[in-house]
């Protein structure tokens, strides 16, 4: 019997890796049908949906830690504060945060005052940093459960009001269904509640 190679599992771990991403860029589509049959654009970025490099010297950032889409309520919201859902797939930030044990499918809502979604001193994908640092503090828990802040005072710069953050573990959505029951369904239904709240 033939051994396998050092070089031949290298391969085969590189062709699992790009299925496994693969398997990612599905889930995330598919959350972006969903919320686009209900009447939610995505929002910013065009197409990309992960941060890369290129760059010779940053291997670490040649596959994505992160791969993550928002999306606004495809209408106008004439004059009230701005919505904005985000659905994000947390994969490998653990040289960074020690604390972060396995990759997290996470969701929320972010509320802005009317026009400063558009300010180009707010970078969306700061909403990562809730889930590899709010576990360690013992903030948040990728339990399902949607957690609330409106203390954003440390972004009111940016025209951000109040947030509604959810996570669970990546490996527990197994079906299409699982995904609208689990994720889909409650953001919708979060970010209704959050609009009759805040009146937006």
């Amino acid at each position: 019997m033939n051994q396998k190679g050092d070089g031949e599992r290298i391969l085969e771990g590189l062709a699992e890796a790009r299925k496994f991403l693969g398997q990612v860029s599905l889930l995330v589509q598919t959350v972006e049908d969903e919320l686009a049959s209900k009447g939610w654009a995505a929002y910013g970025y065009g197409n990309k949906a992960a941060t890369l490099t290129g760059h010779l010297r940053r291997p670490d950032e040649w596959m994505p830690r992160a791969v993550f889409r928002f999306f606004v309520r495809d209408e106008e919201d004439e004059g009230k504060r701005d919505l904005l859902l985000f659905i994000g797939v947390l994969l490998d930030p653990k040289e960074r945060y020690p604390g972060f044990k396995e990759p997290l499918l996470t969701c929320g809502v972010y509320v802005f005052m009317a026009g400063t979604r558009e300010e180009p001193g707010y970078k969306g994908y700061e909403w990562d940093e809730h889930w590899v640092e709010g576990p360690l503090q013992g903030d948040y828990a990728p339990d399902g459960k949607f957690y609330h802040e409106d203390d954003t005072s440390d972004l009111e710069s940016y025209g951000l009001q109040y947030t509604v953050l959810m996570a669970v573990p990546l490996i527990s959505i197994t079906s299409e269904d699982g995904l609208k029951q689990t994720v889909v369904n409650p953001l919708l239904e979060e970010a209704d509640k959050v609009a009759q709240k805040l009146n937006c």
